[in-house]
């Protein structure tokens, strides 16, 4: 096997859909919205973490693989819930779970309320979000019985747990407070601290957990894991924020996920705060005054993009992405080349250049 992007996606996808856990959920729109996202196509970016991280140290990448399913159920849940407090709609080129479920149930259930359908699609979604978590801890476990060692696996679950999850978790809520704080009260430093835990730290997560596999040890503070962990750190903030570029400037059908939802949502992302310090006050009402409002039509979208390239928002927001970028490969460049520091590194350039 070459262990590249599309084949990672294509394991990772077989190993959830073939995985004998949801067998156990009876109730069928339950177990089929468990699997809805699996299903669909995915970046598997941080799967490939696992994956090629463990390729820097080891030839018995196959090890690794349960853990990389893991991280990307793990991940999925996050999505799921991250939908309901957002209220979109659409996620990997798809319904969002909690609009697949109610949709289903008006099908399904003659004569079912739209008000009550929505509230049984968030009710059912926040369940499903419950169940893949523990999917994930379980898919861990099972990566024993392909080698991985019980200390290393009760290391991985512990972190994930203990660390990854209430960092996350804060990360999301912190993201929620910020939409009911002026943007004029945010500071890159305290976006950039929601952003790391919100994001950069499964990224970590995801390569420190490759790293133990390929060299057999437990150890979180080994020299070698931290610093992988730092690589897939700056990494994973450059593909967010790349994210929230594509989120303004991209391609609905390309992207796979509502254009411009993040201004409708008032979200205050770093490029959202940078425009607010950048523009002018007669563009700054109009840009405050389209901030978290519904609806917003596609010529103002295009207006606010506007707006956001003539003030030099998206270009610095550009230039800090290629800062990231730049930390990371630097510390890429300290580890031996062999294909799957290749990997790593054809992978930063698609952070930079890709669309979707």
């Amino acid at each position: 096997m070459n262990y590249d992007l599309a084949e990672i996606q294509n394991l990772v996808k077989n190993t959830l859909l073939n995985d004998p856990f949801t067998d156990q959920i009876s109730m069928p729109i339950l177990r089929d919205s468990i699997l809805e996202y699996p299903s669909r196509k995915s970046k598997a970016m941080r799967p490939a973490l696992v994956i090629w991280s463990c390729g820097l140290f080891s030839k018995n990448i196959q090890q690794s693989l349960k853990v990389a399913a893991a991280i990307e159920i793990f991940h999925i849940w996050t999505l799921v819930h991250d939908d309901i407090i957002d209220e979109d709609d659409i996620r990997r080129g798809g319904k969002s779970i909690h609009t697949y479920i109610k949709e289903k149930a008006l099908s399904q259930y003659n004569g079912l309320s739209l008000e009550k359908a929505e509230k049984y699609g968030y009710n059912l979604a926040i369940l499903v979000g419950d169940v893949q978590q523990a999917w994930a801890n379980k898919l861990i476990i099972d990566s024993i019985q392909d080698g991985v060692s019980t200390d290393i696996a009760l290391k991985m679950l512990y972190k994930l747990n203990h660390h990854v999850n209430p960092h996350l978790s804060t990360g999301e809520a912190l993201d929620s407070e910020m939409e009911i704080l002026e943007i004029s009260d945010q500071s890159t430093e305290t976006i950039h601290n929601m952003m790391n835990l919100k994001t950069g730290r499964l990224f970590r997560f995801s390569a420190e957990c490759g790293a133990l596999i390929g060299l057999n040890t437990e150890n979180f503070e080994h020299h070698q894991v931290k610093k992988l962990g730092d690589f897939a750190e700056n990494a994973g903030l450059a593909f967010q924020l790349k994210d929230d570029l594509l989120g303004m400037i991209g391609e609905i059908d390309t992207l796979g996920k509502p254009i411009a939802s993040d201004l409708e949502q008032g979200k205050r992302t770093l490029l959202f705060v940078t425009a607010a310090k950048k523009l002018n006050d007669d563009d700054l009402n109009y840009f405050l005054d389209c901030l978290g409002k519904n609806n917003i039509t596609p010529q103002t979208v295009e207006k606010i993009c506007d707006l956001l390239i003539n003030s030099g928002a998206i270009q610095e927001v550009e230039n800090k992405i290629l800062e990231h970028i730049k930390k990371a490969e630097a510390i890429l460049n300290e580890f031996p080349e062999n294909k799957y520091r290749a990997r790593l590194e054809q992978w930063l350039k698609l952070i930079t250049s890709r669309t979707k």
